[in-house]
């Protein structure tokens, strides 16, 4: 006999413990902490993982792929313009920036 954890006093000090009645409530309280708490690591899961990886940009923004792209499509515009197929005073960059919908910001070149 004594007092229980809710400040009643009671012939089974033990019962009682959470929200005040019996043992099927601390049950009862145990699976919503469980439920809680797994809906919790689901959504850090998520969010961590799949969802971060969606949120990245894609690899076509790559400006060491995209510069590569550039580099290949100036050499071979000089080349053309070497062998007439081009005329002498158009710009090799700018023509290749046209041709693959590139745009240079801060020395990197983007997709528009």
């Amino acid at each position: 006999m004594g007092y229980n954890a809710v400040g009643r006093y009671s012939k089974y000090p033990w019962k009682g413990r959470y929200k005040g009645e019996s043992d099927r409530d601390l049950g009862a309280y145990m699976a919503r902490l469980v439920i809680v708490l797994a809906f919790i690591g689901l959504a850090y899961w998520y969010w961590t993982g799949p969802y971060q990886h969606s949120a990245k940009t894609p690899p076509v923004d790559d400006p060491k792929k995209n510069a590569q792209i550039m580099a290949q499509c100036i050499a071979g515009e000089k080349f053309a313009e070497a062998d007439g197929y081009r005329s002498p005073g158009e710009n090799a960059e700018e023509v290749c920036a046209d041709e693959n919908g590139l745009y240079k910001m801060y020395g990197e070149w983007y997709h528009r």
